[in-house]
């Protein structure tokens, strides 16, 4: 399966796949299915004659295993594969809740 380069993922691209799931892995571990819940736009900023454009995506797991924070293998198949740093940032009712944060010059 072809890596999508991560310029292509802006919220535009996000918005489509909300509620879609994902392939998550790492290095000696068995897949882990992540499902997109949330694009959460963030502040705006410029950066010379840039604007800085940043998001994020909340993404909700099953509560039996953890992921603790760092870089995993994303697979789906209408983005292909592609790496992405994500956080635990809480327990809910129906998971656990992970993030990913964005920052991005648009040109």
């Amino acid at each position: 399966m072809n890596r999508t380069p991560l310029d292509d993922l802006t919220p535009d691209f996000w918005n489509k796949l909300l509620g879609e799931s994902f392939l998550v892995s790492a290095a000696g571990s068995d897949p882990v299915a992540l499902k997109l819940r949330q694009v959460v736009p963030g502040p705006g900023s410029t950066a010379g004659n840039h604007r800085v454009e940043s998001f994020s995506l909340l993404f909700l797991g099953s509560e039996d295993r953890v992921l603790p924070q760092k870089i995993y293998s994303f697979e789906q198949e209408k983005t292909g594969r592609f790496d992405l740093f994500i956080v635990p940032v809480g327990k809910r009712a129906d998971g656990v809740e992970y993030e990913a944060v964005f920052s991005r010059l648009v040109r």
